[in-house]
């Protein structure tokens, strides 16, 4: 944490989000970085509700710690489909507001939709 308004948010279960690609994507602006990643990092990871549940729950908790700290959050995430629409649903717009999301595209982040924008 380094006193920023912006937090990014790495989610690596599928491939890994390096801190180069979010630090390349979010430019030269002043943000804290914060990442997740599962032991195992591969394609289809996790596979299971019951991992992903978990995982999302993790997550989450630690989001619920440091949200009221930050204007906007920026989520990077290499998962599967289904983990993303989960992790989405529960970005409830009266507790979290201004998530933006990238999606990987020719070998880089791009930015791609914002969440509860405010």
């Amino acid at each position: 944490a380094n006193g920023s308004k912006r937090l990014a948010v790495s989610i690596s279960t599928s491939t890994e989000v390096t801190k180069q690609q979010v630090d390349e994507a979010m430019g030269a602006k002043n943000f804290d970085f914060l990442c997740f990643k599962t032991k195992t990092v591969d394609f289809g990871t996790p596979l299971y509700k019951k991992d992903v549940c978990s995982i999302l729950n993790e997550i989450m908790k630690s989001l619920d710690s440091y949200r009221k700290n930050y204007d906007e959050i920026h989520i990077f995430a290499a998962i599967p489909a289904g983990m993303a629409v989960e992790l989405g649903r529960r970005m409830l717009s009266s507790v979290y507001y201004n998530i933006h999301t990238y999606q990987f595209s020719n070998g880089s982040y791009v930015p791609y939709w914002i969440i509860n924008p405010k």
